[in-house]
């Protein structure tokens, strides 16, 4: 799989996130990361952290929290280094079972669609 952003020494503190991305360096306050979690969570629960294989996320699975690369670097005013048009790394367009449309009230997972007035 290819990354979609290849992201470089990041690190996680309580004041920001900072990371290197295309020779870049990018720091994002936690106070404007999009996360209310983050900003309080305590600095061990912070260093605690998985970086998606495909670069396109950050995931705190102590704080149960995920945060994108594209909305950081946005947090940062870093829109020239957001990827565009991104291919789906996830569903394989020939598969067949994406393609169909699933009746009311299809159970996907361990819930189920339902709409507001059900």
């Amino acid at each position: 799989m290819d990354k979609v952003y290849d992201v470089k020494n990041l690190t996680v503190d309580q004041k920001a996130i900072r990371f290197e991305l295309a020779g870049e360096k990018v720091t994002v306050p936690l106070s404007e990361s999009g996360s209310t979690v983050l900003p309080q969570a305590k600095a061990e629960h912070l260093r605690i952290f998985e970086l998606d294989a495909d670069g396109l996320g950050i995931y705190w699975p102590v704080l149960d929290e995920d945060l994108s690369i594209a909305g950081l670097l946005r947090s940062a005013g870093r829109e020239d280094l957001i990827v565009n048009n991104i291919p789906s790394l996830y569903v394989d367009p020939s598969d067949s079972y994406a393609r169909v449309e699933r009746p009311f009230g299809y159970a996907y997972g361990s819930g189920v669609v339902r709409d507001r007035e059900s």
